[in-house]
């Protein structure tokens, strides 16, 4: 949590009397000291807008898009701020580059579904995902976190392979997983494709070397030589984790696993504009 509230140590001589030290934490984060901008892309009602939130994490969306006028009237409602409605197939770097330091995206899942007719790349409905690659790949500052999710058949289509091209050729380390919401304590069984990519680490061999099918129990960073591991509900050797055979929760998945810093990156072109305010 160091870094974390390194603003909080900055201003410390300011903190008004009678607030506690994370309390006044909070207030500098809601005015935007030492927050991190991210820009939900597909944003629908906000899912996963809801899911940053959940993981507690110094991050706030300062950016959606989404061309359902009605999605955007209930995300205004839930996040305060109304999506742009600008077609995603259209964007350019201009409008994108240095504005975020994690992009979240949900493109349509129409060209991948089993249900559907399967037309991957060729589907029309791919061209504004297909696109949003392309211009991340030209950014002169791009973000350092990716997330996406989609449907059962996005593993195996060639928009998927476009993807992975396209985020190692900037850098990216990769982490792929199928996992259904039962697998975080919610009674649903969809299984769903999740890709998490940074540029800040890379990811353990036995993550980043295959489709994960189950979830890690812990992310855990080894004090002798700077390495992560992680355990997984299902290794031979059982859990790792004080809430034994129990799911992680999304705060302890992507706060504490997902979103970890090596400490060398700047930061600054990432955050967030600081609010006015009267102190």
């Amino acid at each position: 949590t160091g870094a974390r509230w390194e603003w909080q140590r900055l201003l410390v001589g300011i903190r008004p009397s009678g607030l506690g030290e994370k309390a006044w934490a909070r207030v500098l984060e809601y005015l935007g000291y030492g927050v991190h901008g991210a820009l939900e892309f597909y944003s629908g009602m906000g899912g996963m807008a809801s899911a940053l939130h959940e993981a507690n994490a110094p991050y706030r969306v300062v950016g959606a898009y989404d061309v359902n006028l009605n999605a955007n009237l209930a995300y205004e409602l839930n996040f305060h701020m109304r999506p742009s409605c600008s077609s995603i197939e259209n964007l350019k770097k201009r409008q994108l580059d240095k504005k975020a330091r994690f992009w979240l995206l949900s493109p349509p899942c129409q060209p991948y579904t089993r249900a559907g007719k399967q037309e991957d790349i060729d589907d029309p409905r791919s061209r504004s995902f297909l696109n949003l690659l392309d211009v991340l790949a030209t950014l002169d500052t791009p973000p350092d976190y990716f997330l996406m999710e989609n449907v059962k058949g996005f593993d195996t289509s060639k928009v998927r392979q476009y993807m992975l091209a396209k985020l190692q050729s900037i850098n990216f380390h990769i982490a792929e997983f199928l996992l259904q919401p039962k697998q975080f304590g919610i009674p649903n069984t969809r299984l769903r494709y999740y890709c998490i990519a940074r540029r800040t680490k890379p990811f353990p061999k036995e993550v980043a070397s295959k489709m994960n099918l189950s979830i890690p129990i812990l992310g855990m960073t080894d004090g002798r030589c700077g390495t992560e591991r992680w355990a997984f509900s299902d290794s031979k050797s059982g859990p790792r984790h004080s809430r034994d055979n129990q799911p992680p929760t999304l705060r302890e998945f992507l706060g504490n696993v997902f979103l970890q810093d090596d400490g060398k990156n700047k930061m600054e072109p990432f955050l967030v504009p600081k609010r006015s305010c009267g102190i």
